[in-house]
């Protein structure tokens, strides 16, 4: 690839980092918009956070540092197109710590169906600043 198509592809990446979603604040005084290293991001499929509701507010939320509890969305997927997989997720309460300037992403691991079903786990990572992923730390037991 040409120098020029190399920096055309940077310059289109980074179009689409800036224009996705804002995750929305679920932190106190939302109104004030906190630095990234004041607030975790929580990307995921998920409707309660901390008893809340928030399955109409896309994917992608902005927490205060701390433990929060999650739960996701029954099923993800789309059984409309042909060949599709429709996944039935968990619905215990998932509870892990939240820090200041990291990025939470859902994370699946399916083993290979050998029929109609298939198995596997899911659980959050986290992406620190410094570019490490780690599983997300389980909050202490209460």
């Amino acid at each position: 690839m040409t120098k020029p198509a190399l920096g055309l592809l940077a310059l289109l990446a980074a179009a689409c980092i800036t224009h996705s979603p804002a995750a929305y604040p679920l932190y106190p005084n939302s109104e004030n918009e906190r630095p990234a290293d004041e607030i975790g991001i929580v990307n995921g499929p998920i409707c309660v956070i901390d008893g809340q509701d928030v399955s109409d507010h896309g994917r992608s939320f902005a927490l205060a540092p701390g433990c929060h509890s999650f739960r996701l969305l029954a099923k993800v997927g789309d059984s409309a197109s042909n060949g599709a997989i429709v996944m039935s997720l968990p619905q215990q309460t998932i509870r892990f710590l939240v820090r200041g300037g990291h990025v939470y992403s859902f994370d699946t691991n399916v083993n290979p169906a050998t029929g109609p079903e298939a198995t596997g786990s899911v659980g959050f990572v986290d992406h620190s600043s410094d570019g490490t992923v780690t599983t997300a730390e389980r909050c202490p037991d209460l």
